[in-house]
């Protein structure tokens, strides 16, 4: 209802920050609209929502880092954790049910998501047509 970055700021990242201990940073750029229609408020906040989901269960790592940005005629979101994964998890996963429900939310947007894991941590884009995300 207060719509994503509001909803980012005041709900998701304190939530993840309190639970997991990673300290999750969030850079908006200046271009990035300042509302979304509301199916994109719900969907990229859900595939954020799940990314650092993803982290606090599968990543070591300190910190995290969540990025807005247009690039061109696209919104780009980026989610990356900075550490290595989790001794239980020795190879990342990227075919999970949270990753298929993330490509599927970003597909509903007219968008793409990928995921590259590393020794050196995990980082999610999901990009999108900007018009898809316009109210």
């Amino acid at each position: 209802q207060e719509g994503l970055i509001a909803g980012l700021r005041s709900h998701l990242i304190p939530r993840c920050e309190r639970l997991s201990g990673q300290t999750v940073d969030l850079r908006v750029s200046r271009s990035w609209p300042a509302r979304l229609n509301e199916q994109a408020d719900v969907n990229v906040y859900r595939i954020i929502q799940e990314a650092l989901n993803n982290t606090w269960r599968h990543a070591q790592g300190r910190s995290v880092a969540i990025a807005l940005e247009l690039i061109g005629p696209r919104a780009v979101v980026w989610v990356s954790d900075i550490g290595s994964p989790s001794v239980e998890s020795p190879a990342p996963r990227v075919h999970g049910a949270g990753i298929l429900g993330m490509r599927a939310r970003a597909a509903i947007l007219g968008g793409r998501m990928t995921m590259n894991a590393g020794s050196d941590g995990t980082m999610l884009r999901a990009s999108f047509p900007l018009a898809n995300l316009l109210p």
